[in-house]
């Protein structure tokens, strides 16, 4: 769900973006978002880790496992790369679903703009009010 929606309720063509994104990490992953703690990460949200792992340069770590190693490596990153351009923190940032269609068809991987900004799962604002809204995950000891 997207944040904005989560904390305003307004829908848009953005809020159908940042759902893809969704997808995308729950396919390449082989997880579903709301499914309990992820890769022994039970503290972090399945997009946190994404991000995480992109940032540190390790993304080949988190993808689903029970591809092996029969999956076209390319391909795969250039889907975790459109699906982190659609949850920026601002929705403007965002590619439109006409957007993503182009980059999913587009040979090269080396065009593809980074994503830049994180934004955690589990702290959701829209950027154009001071609203905001935190969600805790407590965990007992």
């Amino acid at each position: 769900m997207s944040p904005v929606y989560y904390s305003h309720g307004q829908y848009s063509t953005k809020s159908d973006v940042f759902s893809f994104d969704i997808l995308v990490i729950e396919i390449v992953t082989g997880r579903r978002r709301n499914n309990g703690p992820y890769f022994f990460e039970p503290n972090e949200d399945i997009i946190s880790i994404v991000w995480r792992h992109w940032a540190e340069g390790n993304i080949k770590e988190i993808i689903d496992h029970s591809l092996g190693r029969n999956y076209p490596e390319g391909e795969v990153l250039k889907c975790v790369n459109i699906g982190l351009l659609c949850v920026q923190r601002n929705p403007i940032d965002r590619p439109t679903m006409a957007d993503v269609m182009v980059l999913l068809n587009s040979d090269a991987t080396t065009t593809l703009p980074a994503p830049v900004v994180h934004i955690p799962a589990a702290s959701f604002s829209d950027g154009s009010s001071g609203y905001s809204q935190t969600v805790t995950q407590l965990s007992p000891r």
